[in-house]
């Protein structure tokens, strides 16, 4: 007669699983007889399992190959003598890593380049982002370049650590650009003239630079006033403060208009009794000299532009005739004009 003992568990410990959805988790038996073969069967999730197993030299059995979940009604059997049975005993994944932290440069206007950021302490990590207009990637930090409006969206990050994941999102607003038209095209003007700057296109406007020149740099359409050759810049906003830059360059045209009369008659009328120069606004008299036909100076001005000669030379009325001038001043660009010829003094 043989009497087979009883196999009595008396203990247990387990390892859960090293990565998510693994199988390398594992179940200890102890208490049984060393090099005894066992039959061991248990629920696993309320499924029925069963495995063939020897006892090692401590008397341990070692059920491997185990995912996560609940194991219970663990029993081992030899020679049809059945165990105790323990559990349940519940193996766990590894923890998920920490949810991402994610950052963006939104709001944005359609055009600019987005920029999205996460933040996390592990670096072993791998990354799949996805968002609007079918956008995927596997960056840690991806951009987009020239982000058109249907870029606008929820953008979502999952991060794999261990085969486990954690997801967060960031909601990207992108707004509609702003484009300029009808802006003034580049052109000349006189010195001390003004021309009307426009443009178009926006809610908001602010024009540069910021010298007196303009009427006013918050309008559309200022009035400019330069006295030097100026490129002006305006910057078109709109209520999200997306912006377009544009630019016009007025020259400013130096030669002043002025002439110089061909007779004068100082009869004391009233009309034409002075020659002078026509027009003298803008310029500096430097040198204003008259001669007459044997080349002796009757009139000299070096100081008021507005000032001529009056047909006398030391208090005496001169003979009709021809006279020479040479007129020299100076245009707002600070060069010289020489004006020379001849002018018909008429009683």
């Amino acid at each position: 007669v043989i009497i087979n003992v009883i196999p009595n568990i008396t203990g247990h410990t387990s390892t859960g699983p090293t990565t998510c959805l693994g199988t390398d988790g594992t179940i200890t038996l102890t208490g049984l007889t060393p090099g005894l073969t066992y039959f061991v069967t248990y629920l696993f999730n309320s499924t029925p399992e069963s495995v063939t197993l020897v006892a090692d030299g401590n008397g341990h059995l070692v059920i491997t190959g185990l995912a996560s979940g609940t194991y219970s009604d663990i029993s081992v059997s030899s020679f049809t003598c059945v165990s105790n049975a323990i559990g349940p005993i519940t193996l766990s994944d590894p923890a998920p890593p920490p949810v991402p932290m994610l950052g963006s440069n939104s709001p944005l206007c359609a055009g600019d380049t987005l920029f999205l950021t996460a933040a996390d302490p592990i670096t072993t990590l791998t990354y799949s982002w996805t968002g609007p207009n079918g956008f995927t990637s596997d960056e840690k930090d991806p951009f987009i370049p020239n982000v058109p409006l249907a870029d606008s969206g929820l953008y979502s990050l999952t991060i794999t650590y261990r085969n486990c994941n954690s997801s967060a999102s960031e909601f990207v607003h992108i707004y509609p650009p702003v484009v300029l038209t009808d802006v003034s095209l580049d052109q000349e003007m006189p010195y001390g003239g003004y021309v009307q700057l426009y443009a178009s296109g926006a809610l908001y406007y602010v024009w540069s630079p910021s010298n007196g020149t303009l009427s006013d740099y918050n309008i559309y359409n200022p009035i400019a006033s330069p006295e030097d050759s100026t490129t002006y810049s305006v910057i078109g906003m709109n209520e999200w403060g997306c912006r377009d830059t544009a630019y016009v360059t007025i020259t400013i045209d130096y030669n002043v208009n002025t002439t110089v009369p061909s007779a004068f008659t100082p009869n004391g009328d009233g009309r034409n009794d002075i020659f002078r120069l026509v027009y003298p606004k803008f310029i500096k008299m430097l040198d204003f000299s008259i001669f007459d036909r044997w080349g002796k100076l009757v009139y000299h001005n070096t100081t008021d532009i507005t000032q001529g000669w009056d047909g006398r030379y030391n208090g005496v009325d001169q003979d009709m005739g021809v006279y020479f001038y040479s007129i020299i001043v100076a245009t707002p660009d600070g060069k010289m004009r020489t004006l020379k010829g001849d002018v018909t003094l008429l009683r």
